[in-house]
Formats: structure tokens, sequence, C-alpha cells
């Protein structure tokens, strides 16, 4: 069995990608991976750095329509507690037609919580059309996939065995900061006591607004409890 690991800094922070099987397509399928997750940096950076909606209706591209889908989609499916609008006060895209949306005066957008589940997701799918089998991906240690490899991950607690699901853990406090990051719309504030939630299922990006959203409110893990394996304090 032979190792290919790459990882490169996307988004702020470390995609890595290991494919733990020969085959004569790995360079290739890790270099497409890494070149479409590099795409999507640069097509949503838009968002990160001061974007803000004026009143226009504007063609986006197709990654960027479906993840505008499944915010919206995510926003409903938490009863608004997963909200990557929350800085816009009501505000909301709306969807005119296919890649067309029109973005409120003052919409604002952090794609933070969903996008390294959404680059995990489209990765895997790439390894898999190049035939690979047999990989791990993580995404800044916090969006992980295993598919046909037993990964075992350290977390807040204990030791956790990865294989053929994904993971997303999450805490209320950033590790480096130590600042609280999480913010709950509907009480208008930041989460302001340490919580910690770790969460194993077949999506990553699911794994990631619900691990992010129960930090929220605890009481959405009832809404999930037969899809996933769940680690809370």
């Amino acid at each position: 069995m032979g190792f290919l690991i790459r990882a490169q800094f996307v988004m702020g922070s470390i995609l890595e990608i290991g494919i733990v099987q020969k085959a004569n397509v790995s360079e290739m399928a890790i270099d497409s991976a890494f070149s479409y997750a590099n795409y999507l940096n640069r097509i949503w950076y838009k968002f990160y750095e001061g974007f803000e909606g004026n009143g226009d209706t504007i063609m986006v591209e197709d990654e960027t329509d479906e993840i505008l889908n499944l915010s919206l989609y995510y926003l409903n499916l938490t009863d608004s507690t997963f909200n990557v609008f929350y800085k816009s006060k009501n505000l909301y895209p709306i969807r005119i037609s296919r890649n067309r949306w029109y973005f409120p005066k003052g919409l604002r957008i952090d794609l933070g919580g969903i996008v390294k589940g959404y680059v995990v997701d489209k990765v895997k799918d790439i390894l898999i059309s190049f035939g690979i089998d047999t990989f791990y991906i993580d995404f800044g240690g916090s969006s992980i996939y295993s598919r046909n490899y037993k990964l075992t991950i350290n977390t807040e607690f204990g030791q956790v065995e990865l294989f053929n699901k994904a993971l997303s853990a999450s805490s209320s406090i950033k590790p480096i900061e130590k600042t609280y990051h999480i913010y709950d719309p509907k009480l208008n504030r930041f989460i302001e006591d340490k919580r910690e939630v770790v969460l194993i299922c077949n999506s990553a990006i699911f794994c990631d607004v619900f691990s992010t959203a129960i930090i929220i409110n605890s009481k959405l893990k009832e809404k999930i409890k037969d899809s996933i394996m769940l680690f809370e304090k």
C-alpha cells in the first residue's frame, strides 16, 4: 500500500489530502482536487473581505449558486439557528433563476461555518471520479472525511476512529486566539461559554452545519439523532 500525502494553505486553513493506495492517477487526482479547492477560494474571496450587497442582481458561478441554496436550506432546517447571513439583520439573497441572484442592499455573507464541509465533500467526489477508493481529507482539523481507511483522530473527547464517514469538530472558542466566535443569530450575541461538539455523519457539510448549530442550540441534536454520532460538552 502506497501513501501520497499533500497539504496546502486554502481559505485560511491547511487542507491535507492523503491517498492510501497505489494508483497511476494519484498525482493527477490530487492535483485536480487542490486546483478545484483553490478555484473555490478565488471565487468566494469576495465574501470574506467586506462584501456587502448593493441591491444588485448578479450572475454567479455554479458553486456559488449551490452554496447559497444550501445556506438557505440549512437556515430553514436548523430553525434559523445556522445563518451565514447573520450580519445582515434579516436580509437574505433571493434566487431569481439558476445562477442569478438578487443581493439586497446591506446583505453580508459569512461562509465560514459551511465552506470547509462543502470543500471536503467536493474533493471526495473528485478523488472518487479518478478511481481513488482509499483516502482521507482533513481540512483544518475540524472537517475530516475518511474513505476505506481507518483514521484515528484526537478530539476533546479522546481518540475517535473514523471510517467511511465525515467528522466535524466545533468549539465556541477559537483554539489559538482564545476568543468567542460562534454567533447566536436569534439572541444577537456570541456564545460566551465553552462548548464543544464533535459529530460523525455521512456528509461533511451536514456535519459542519449541525456541529455549529448544536453549539448554539443543543436541542437541535434531537432532529438528527438517528443520523449521527454526537459528542457534546
